[in-house]
């Protein structure tokens, strides 16, 4: 399933049955609202959700209005998010999800699968997260926090910002972190941490053990923190 908004909130969770339940609420300028829709199509096997103006003809007419949608979808559907701006929030999910907003938080909690989330500007927050294969979260200003089990592939990135990752105790992986300018902080042991102002380096393995993964953080400037709990 993929849902589509020019600005407003997204909220996703899962439910029992078959069936996809879609609400929404419109709001805006008298002279825009009756404009603002939610269409749906069908493309191969995705169901497209799409909520906003079908055509922009006035500059800047797309952000005149909001559309607030609220998703709940049955076990075993895939689930896409974009959003121009706003909120997306994914809760409950046992597939994949994707979720890419230019401006604005996108919150992630409870979820098994893969994952993918993207920001031009905000706030990614992940919590409570089994990841199956793969996850990559990546943010162009702002902070990226991730809590839960990882995969095998692991990528974490932010170009100004902080990257927070808890795991459990007993991870191991091989490990590639960079700040530009900044520092990395972990509670779990690193076989190689290298700084050299106002760079800083980890690499070789993070935890004890056998490694199940890799993780790649970058950052140009800001911190990484690590931790177990």
């Amino acid at each position: 399933m993929e849902i589509n908004v020019a600005q407003g909130n997204v909220t996703v969770s899962q439910q029992s049955g078959s069936n996809i339940v879609i609400e929404g609420l419109a709001s805006g300028s008298k002279e825009y609202i009756d404009g603002l829709q939610l269409k749906s199509e069908k493309q191969g096997t995705t169901a497209v959700y799409t909520a906003g103006y079908e055509k922009t003809n006035v500059t800047g007419q797309r952000y005149r209005g909001r559309t607030d949608i609220r998703v709940m979808v049955p076990e075993g559907i895939s689930v896409t998010v974009n959003n121009d701006a706003g909120e997306v929030n994914v809760t409950g999910i046992r597939e994949d999800v994707n979720v890419s907003i230019k401006m604005g938080t996108i919150r992630v909690a409870d979820i098994r699968g893969n994952l993918d989330a993207s920001a031009s500007a905000g706030t990614i927050e992940v919590e409570s997260a089994e990841i199956t294969d793969h996850v990559k979260l990546s943010n162009s200003l702002g902070e990226v926090k991730f809590d839960g089990t990882l995969g095998k592939t692991n990528a974490f990135s932010t170009s100004a910002g902080t990257v927070d990752i808890s795991v459990p105790a007993d991870t191991c992986v091989s490990i590639h972190a960079s700040v530009a300018a900044g520092e990395i902080n972990s509670t779990l042991p690193v076989s190689e941490m290298s700084v050299d102002e106002p760079r800083a380096s980890a690499s070789g393995q993070l935890g004890t053990g056998t490694p199940t993964g890799s993780l790649t953080i970058d950052v140009s400037v800001g911190e990484i923190n690590i931790s177990s709990r």
